[in-house]
Parts: structure tokens; sequence; C-alpha cells
């Protein structure tokens, strides 16, 4: 039972370290050290970003406690836009 106290403790602090507040106008190496390396890029050229000059960096967690997340930023020029999760 102690065991699984603390192993449920563990994980919430963990994914809250993981989830750092990204706000509207951080530049992205902002983002960068705060959430590291995206999973995947996506621009105007290979769908997702509706207006040039758009950028959307996803991460993807398929090693959450409960079900995969994913949250993404959305670039405009090198400022952060807007941040969504799933």
């Amino acid at each position: 039972m102690k065991k699984s106290i603390l192993l449920v403790t563990a994980s919430m602090f963990l994914i809250g370290c993981a989830s750092s507040p990204i706000k509207q106008g951080m530049s992205k190496e902002q983002v960068l050290q705060a959430w590291g390396e995206p999973t995947a890029i996506r621009n105007n050229k290979n769908s997702c970003c509706r207006e040039k000059g758009e950028e959307a960096w996803h991460y993807f967690d398929s090693n959450a406690l409960f079900s995969s997340q994913e949250k993404s930023v959305v670039f405009k020029g090198e400022e952060v836009k807007y941040v969504f999760r799933y």
C-alpha cells in the first residue's frame, strides 16, 4: 500500500515537472528549454498551420500514466502564438 501511494505521488510530481508553463510571446529557445525537442514540426507547407509563417511543434507522450497525451505549441515567426493540449 505504501509503495502504491509513493508511486502515484512520484508520478504526479514528474507529470507536473514535464508540463512547464509555456506562455504566449515566449521564444522558440525558451520552449526548447522547457519542453525539449518536439516529436514533430508542422507548418503551412506540410499542413496544420493555416497562416503563412506559422509553425506548430507537437509533443507526444505515450508513457503517460493513464493515456497518451499530446501538447502543441504554435509559433508565429519566432514567438509562441498559442498552446493547446489534447
